[in-house]
């Protein structure tokens, strides 16, 4: 399984940002495998992709309606079940839609991207 794991955190406080929204993609070269809208009440994000042949993906979180993204369980990430990583380079795109409350929208996403190399 793969996990990604992250934080938005306030430089002047050193605390997390609360009630924060995340626009997830994840591509392989020009494809893109997965996107994705997710949302954590306590600023902190823990993803957890579970290989499978299963087409489309999966998601098993709860659907927030008023953020309109998935939302972890108290007791676990939140996990995707398909065919997403496999060995090969990756990159992940990660953008900040919203902070502070689950319905509030930021008018310019802030947008983060990383590589991530999975070994076989």
């Amino acid at each position: 399984n793969v996990q990604l794991d992250f934080t938005l955190i306030d430089n002047k406080t050193g605390n997390n940002i609360q009630h924060t929204t995340y626009l997830v993609a994840v591509f392989n070269e020009s494809q893109r495998l997965f996107t994705e809208t997710v949302h954590s009440h306590d600023g902190h994000i823990l993803m957890e992709f579970a290989p499978s042949t299963m087409e489309p993906y999966t998601i098993n979180a709860n659907f927030d309606t008023l953020s309109a993204s998935y939302v972890a369980d108290y007791s676990g990430p939140i996990k995707v079940i398909g065919n997403i990583f496999s060995p090969g380079n990756y990159t992940v795109s990660l953008e900040v839609t919203g902070v502070d409350f689950d319905n509030l929208f930021l008018p310019t996403p802030l947008e983060f991207e990383f590589p991530v190399s999975i070994n076989g």
